[in-house]
């Protein structure tokens, strides 16, 4: 990837901004995300609907997508949303099963 390694404070772009609906070169845009992470759902959901616990391990976009998704919200919804998750961080989502999904309750359980 061409801006690997780089300190976020050294990129010359806004993820945000800049590749919303543009892919980042040799990766995927913003939107390209929340459209993998929609499917993801799609193949969770029915252990969500017979209450299973699970554990999702991800990057922070994919994590924020993620979240979104589970509230029923969009691409938009996930780039406004106030959870930024911080590196090494644990946080709990407590998802009430349904169509769609719906976050009922949210808390960090630790955080770096």
């Amino acid at each position: 990837m061409r801006y690997q390694g780089l300190l976020k404070s050294d990129k010359p772009f806004s993820l945000r901004h800049d590749h919303k609906d543009v892919p980042v070169p040799g990766g995927e845009s913003l939107t390209d995300v929340f459209v993998r992470v929609r499917q993801f759902l799609s193949e969770i959901t029915p252990l969500l609907a017979m209450g299973e616990t699970l554990i999702v391990v991800g990057h922070y976009w994919s994590n924020r997508m993620l979240a979104a998704a589970l509230d029923g919200g969009t691409v938009d919804d996930a780039l406004t949303d106030p959870y930024k998750p911080a590196n090494g961080s644990v946080y709990e989502l407590i998802v009430r099963a349904g169509s769609p999904e719906h976050v009922i309750a949210t808390r960090w359980v630790s955080s770096v």
